[in-house]
């Protein structure tokens, strides 16, 4: 905006001569003339110093002269801001001149324009109109994450054109569930292999996929010409952090505010939790995160978001010495090994029905203290939606698990006993 000046000078020079004769017929009145000078200096934004002279004399005995000065100085421009973080690590949205720059889980450039703006001169990126009207996407993660900003604008739900679901699981998203059955999300196919014309006839602003090693998506959709962004919440290390990828997805729908205040109720919850175990004060409880898939084991590394959650919430995790994110195959002897004197099994699926269904797979893990003491949980079905969805309902039933006589009477959500 431009910012007035300071300074005014104002000369006003009078010349004024009269004549008057000392005899009454002889008495003549003489033109007056009176000149004004008025010059203002001030500061805008935009351009050069100018000067404009306006002039405008009276037709009877004044002559008027202005002078105008106006000295300026080039706009200087806010610095970009950035969306402040908190947990997640892997994208950041940037917000500068009326639209954003996002980097995406590859390290992509997305540009979200205002819709109806041109996008900005000489800056690089994959251009998005935001606040999008159609989106597809890949995962039933992120289903649940725009659930959750349903929270406050429940027409989302109408911009889901398509998932890539192909029928392979059960939906626990009530919303999500009615508009598949009614068609008005369309499934494009099963997440390993959807189907890229469906995707392509539904037209979105914007698909959004996640990655793994060897993925070939990315490739295909450059070359069908769908617009992606890439959301790898499932490579963060903390549950909040993949959590905070709400705000990623938020942000394409200009929805940055409405996201951070359901993070903040989130941590607020979190962080309850966790004041009421540390003040309890209690022995930690020593925990075994697990699943045994066609004879092999798999295991949550010590820098799992698994096992920073189990940090927060006092418990001494088994496998805290294996370095690294997300999972690892171990051999079912050092699992046996590592399990026997363990307080809690956590068995990392929803494919089994009972402890039988385990001991079928490792027999000598009958013996252990968790399975003694009938302390075996699984993922409930719910799990894997509702789990990302309701972060904070995760840690509570955690911590329910984990120290039941602290949560006497809480019914677990995403976790079921054998």
């Amino acid at each position: 905006m431009p910012r007035a000046l300071t300074t005014i000078a104002v000369a006003t020079a009078l010349v004024l001569g009269l004549v008057v004769g000392f005899f009454a017929p002889f008495r003549e009145l003489r033109e007056v003339t009176v000149t004004e000078t008025l010059t203002i200096t001030h500061t805008v934004a935009g351009g050069d110093m100018r000067t404009i002279t306006v002039t405008s004399l009276t037709t009877v005995e004044k002559i008027l002269t202005t002078t105008e000065t106006v000295e300026v100085t080039r706009e200087v421009r806010n610095p970009p801001l950035m969306l402040d973080l908190s947990h997640a690590r892997l994208f950041e949205v940037v917000f500068q001149d009326g639209y954003k720059v996002v980097k995406d889980a590859n390290n992509r450039t997305l540009l979200l324009i205002p819709r109806g703006a041109a996008p900005p001169a000489g800056v690089g990126g994959i251009v998005v109109q935001v606040p999008v009207e159609r989106v597809v996407l890949l995962s039933s993660t992120q289903a649940a994450l725009l659930v959750r900003l349903m929270e406050y604008r429940p027409e989302i739900i109408d911009t889901i054109a398509g998932i890539a679901w192909g029928g392979e699981y059960e939906w626990y998203l009530e919303d999500i569930k009615e508009a598949l059955e009614e068609n008005r999300i369309r499934d494009v196919g099963a997440a390993w292999q959807p189907d890229f014309e469906a995707i392509l006839a539904l037209n979105p602003d914007v698909m959004f996929i996640y990655t793994f090693p060897g993925s070939t998506l990315p490739a295909k959709l450059d070359e069908v010409g769908v617009v992606y962004a890439v959301d790898n919440e499932w490579l963060e290390n903390t549950a909040l952090g993949r959590f905070e990828w709400i705000r990623f997805l938020a942000t394409f729908y200009n929805m940055d505010y409405e996201a951070w205040l359901i993070l903040k109720e989130v941590e607020g919850r979190i962080s309850e939790i966790i004041s009421k175990i540390r003040a309890a004060d209690q022995p930690p409880p020593k925990v075994a995160w697990f699943s045994i898939f066609k004879g092999k084991v798999y295991v949550s590394r010590g820098e799992s978001y698994v096992a920073n959650a189990l940090y927060d919430l006092g418990a001494d995790y088994i496998f805290k010495d294996i370095k690294g994110t997300g999972s690892i195959t171990v051999t079912l002897e050092e699992l046996v090994t590592r399990v026997i004197d363990a307080d809690v099994i956590i068995y990392s699926s929803t494919r089994i029905e009972s402890k039988e269904d385990i001991l079928k797979e490792a027999p000598e893990l009958a013996d252990s203290k968790a399975f003694i003491e009938d302390r075996v949980y699984i993922f409930a079905p719910p799990y894997w939606q509702l789990g990302l969805a309701y972060t904070d309902e995760w840690y509570l039933d955690l911590a329910a698990i984990l120290y039941p006589e602290l949560f006497r009477g809480h019914n677990l959500t995403l976790f079921k006993k054998l």
